[in-house]
């Protein structure tokens, strides 16, 4: 299996120490809040990596102001790994290597011995195992003197892994790995008794043992089952696939790959699938169905983009830019050329003739100048106008409202709707940022953003409002492909010019429906009306409205079914007004 899922494995042994003051001059409620947000940056470390940093920058923030040693150093060791899992080496070495210094200066062994394990977790990642195992040794020793069980056998699955990676005899590495068994049986660990056996049942496999590796990985099977742990699971799987692969047994193979696929499937653990996808290309290439085997690749090479080549496909984009540029002027370079021998040649039959080339060249310069001045030009002003619009809607009230709201949970202790507030905010701001850059989304992620945001603001507002999405039975969100972020400034006119102003009972209804070729989507709020809203809106409304008729505009140069805008007021049965309704009509691609 890949590095990624062998880092995660190893990454289990990632350990933050309780909070201890000691003789420190320190605030020792600040201290505690500085450890609970370490705790909470800890649980987010593999659902979320950019929530576990941002909460251990500020633990780190808060212990430098506090001058709180032992929280500066729980800090640095989340962020060490942090970078590791995001892949920048020497980040991660320097702040272990901080954690470390830190933990020794406080006199805090137990912090020692966790950093020490999880650089030597870093330094196995870099195939630098002789100072892996120097860490991971000293690291073991201290949990079997403080007879702390579990980290103590864990760090000799680490031990027998790099005693294997520096080619020790199979029978000591075996013998670390029963004697970690033995002890976390004594304490039924199932989690890390399912990486002992897998550990076996990988040597095994390592020295081409091929039934005694699958022997253990199904030992490990069992286990995880019977605990239902799906990433221990998916990962022995993962591996029988791996033996049954190198026997040339393609049929087992595939299943087991299958079988693991599935596993990571219920956690959504993206990295882990796809090493799976790599591995069943090899399975399909085995089994000679190539065609099976270019689809996989595809799927293989799509979620490798989205996870991993953001700032690759930024390079290659630019590389290709450079490319046509250079290749176009290498095209004008050789018709001045050619234009030149032309009319050298003519000038000796006819003036006339010469006449005639010389304009026609001048004429072909000048309209080829010209378009490229055009589409600049327009190229220009597409990219200003996403940037204003992705100004727009990253306004500074908006995130500095986020922002309070947040520092009020956290006041307030409530660091569990604070993390909930913030990973939401985070998960808009990603999802505003992803989705500028396209041209059209699934209707899904729209549909995703809008809940988002609302959501966020129901929390901001107190529940000030209500909302309600609804679609027709013939819309497809999954399928059908609209342009992004066209509902969103209406959302926020409905709440920040419409229903906020009725203080309470507001309510926001969102409707997508077909019409031919069209999907009618339909903004409905209770608030004062367009009248109103007009005369007590502010500049923001009136640029964020702007900003949308101008994308439109730009839109509909491009499109063949235009995108339509109605605004109106609703009224009663008495000609009272009571709220707005905005209609867009835009057109699907199917996806």
């Amino acid at each position: 299996m890949k590095g990624m899922i062998r880092k995660v494995i190893f990454w289990t042994l990632v350990w933050v120490a309780p909070v201890q003051v000691f003789s420190q001059k320190i605030d020792s409620a600040l201290a505690e809040q500085t450890e609970e947000l370490i705790q909470i940056a800890n649980q987010y470390l593999y659902s979320n990596t950019d929530t576990a940093k941002l909460l251990a920058e500020k633990a780190l923030q808060m212990a430098e102001g506090n001058s709180y040693s032992f929280g500066k150093a729980n800090a640095y060791n989340i962020l060490g790994v942090v970078y590791d899992l995001n892949g920048e080496f020497g980040q991660s070495f320097s702040y272990h290597k901080q954690a470390i210094d830190l933990y020794q200066e406080v006199g805090n062994g137990r912090g020692m011995a966790n950093s020490q394990a999880n650089m030597s977790v870093l330094l196995k990642q870099h195939g630098r195992y002789e100072e892996a195992l120097g860490y991971m040794e000293s690291s073991s020793a201290f949990y079997f003197q403080d007879q702390d069980t579990i980290r103590a056998c864990a760090s000799l699955i680490s031990i027998g892994n790099l005693l294997s990676e520096l080619g020790e005899d199979i029978e000591v590495v075996q013998a670390k790995f029963d004697e970690a068994l033995v002890g976390l049986q004594a304490v039924q660990d199932t989690a890390y008794m399912c990486s002992a056996w897998n550990a076996k049942a990988e040597s095994y496999a390592k020295h081409g043992l091929r039934s005694e590796a699958i022997l253990f990985y199904q030992q490990a099977v069992e286990l995880a089952q019977q605990a239902n742990r799906p990433f221990n699971l998916g990962y022995s799987y993962a591996g029988l696939a791996r033996v049954f692969l190198d026997g040339k047994e393609t049929v087992q193979a595939m299943e087991y790959n299958r079988l693991a696929v599935t596993e990571y499937e219920k956690i959504h653990y993206r990295y882990g699938i796809l090493d799976l996808l790599e591995q069943q290309v090899g399975i399909q290439e085995l089994a000679h169905d190539f065609e099976m085997a270019l689809g996989i690749m595809r799927t293989y090479q799509a979620l490798k983009d989205s996870l991993y080549n953001e700032k690759q496909s930024q390079q290659i984009n630019q590389l290709e830019v450079q490319y046509e540029t250079e290749k176009k002027q290498a095209e004008i370079t050789a018709l001045s050329q050619q234009a030149a021998i032309q009319r050298l040649e003519i000038q000796q039959k006819n003036q006339w003739l010469i006449l005639a080339v010389v304009l026609f060249v001048f004429l072909a310069a000048t309209v080829f100048l010209t378009i490229r001045q055009r589409d600049s030009r327009r190229v220009a002003v597409q990219t200003e106008l996403e940037h204003r619009f992705l100004r727009s809607q990253l306004n500074p009230h908006f995130i500095f409202n986020a922002l309070v709201s947040v520092q009020s949970y956290l006041f307030q202790k409530d660091t569990t709707q604070a993390v909930f507030y913030l990973t939401k905010f985070s998960k808009l701001m990603r999802q505003i940022l992803e989705n500028s850059r396209q041209e059209f989304i699934p209707l899904e992620q729209e549909l995703s953003m809008l809940t988002n945001y609302l959501d966020l603001h129901q929390l901001r507002l107190e529940r000030a409002f209500e909302y309600g999405i609804r679609l027709a039975p013939e819309v497809d969100p999954q399928h059908e492909m609209i342009p992004p972020m066209f509902v969103q400034p209406f959302v926020e006119n409905a709440i920040e010019h419409g229903v906020l102003n009725l203080k309470k009972g507001g309510l926001i209804e969102i409707n997508f429906k077909k019409e031919g070729d069209f999907i009618s989507i339909e903004i409905l709020d209770n608030g004062v009306g367009i009248q109103e809203t007009t005369i007590g809106g502010t500049s923001k409304s009136s640029l964020s409205t702007t900003i949308i008729k101008e994308r439109m505009d730009l839109f509909n140069r491009n499109l063949r079914n235009k995108i339509n805008l109605v605004v109106d007021n609703r009224t009663d049965e008495n000609g009272q007004v009571r709220g707005t309704r905005v209609e867009l009509m835009v057109p699907f691609q199917r996806g």
